[in-house]
């Protein structure tokens, strides 16, 4: 028997690794490609997009928030992946009566870490080399902090209305990660704000996301006299192996802050 405990602190068992899986997280997605596991997907979500090449070739089955359950039901998975924000909690109720359904709840990097291990274990193969990866690449995030500690920003990631990421949020850790000081850290999860508000307040950068809302570059002009700037939202919101990219992604973004 094979088992894990999922951050929802149920136990999901298994009696043979899982070798049909469907995967209603896009970050998770990348995740088991990266780990060679592509055959093993047979449904992913119609945002698992990365990589392109690959993904393009596994069926889709809806989005995080519409999945289509019945054409789920009818592929028979033995491990479906969930995350608690990204996918809605009646789909989920509904596909565990049916299905070993893992529910990651991540907020931070260990997080991140603790479900690539219990991929690892669920599929029986070794994740211990992308941890330890992680955890390597991570240690020259230190290098920034000199520069981003004294920076306050708020980082958007939707528009009519405004929405910023706050605190108790994978962005929000990430911005600490990097030294930031999130302006919006007393309020929780994604707040709708004022444009006035905004341009008030005291702040070195607007980040404007790449997603879930597109921001684009014209809509730079909108935050002036305040610096803002387009930024990757992989890059601050997707966890699992896209942290490996997000960390070469920091280096570079922290060298155009400079200029």
């Amino acid at each position: 028997m094979i088992s894990a405990i999922d951050d929802l602190h149920r136990q999901i068992q298994l009696t043979n690794p899982a070798h049909r899986i469907v995967s209603l997280v896009p970050s998770i997605t990348k995740t088991l490609i990266d780990l060679g596991l592509q055959d093993r997907l047979v449904g992913v979500t119609k945002f698992c997009d990365d990589p392109i090449e690959i993904t393009k070739q596994i069926q889709k089955i809806g989005g995080t928030k519409n999945p289509n359950i019945e054409f789920i039901y009818s592929l028979q998975p033995d491990l479906i992946l969930a995350n608690k924000e990204e996918n809605r909690e009646e789909d989920i109720l509904y596909l565990q009566q049916f299905f070993q359904v893992y529910i990651s709840d991540t907020k931070t990097i260990d997080d991140a870490l603790r479900t690539i291990s219990h991929l690892g274990i669920l599929t029986s193969i070794d994740t211990k080399f992308l941890i330890e990866k992680i955890i390597e690449e991570q240690s020259t995030l230190l290098d920034l902090k000199t520069f981003c500690q004294s920076k306050k920003v708020a980082y958007l990631i939707w528009k009519n209305p405004y929405m910023v990421a706050a605190s108790n949020t994978f962005i929000h850790h990430m911005l600490e990660t990097l030294g930031f000081q999130n302006v919006f850290q007393q309020s929780s999860r994604y707040p709708i704000v004022e444009l006035n508000e905004l341009l008030a307040l005291d702040i070195d950068f607007i980040f404007l996301s790449s997603e879930p809302y597109p921001f684009k570059p014209l809509e730079i002009e909108i935050f002036k006299p305040n610096r803002a700037l387009l930024v990757d939202g992989k890059a601050f919101s997707w966890y699992g192996s896209q942290l490996l990219e997000s960390f070469s992604y920091f280096h570079a973004l922290i060298q155009e802050l400079k200029k």
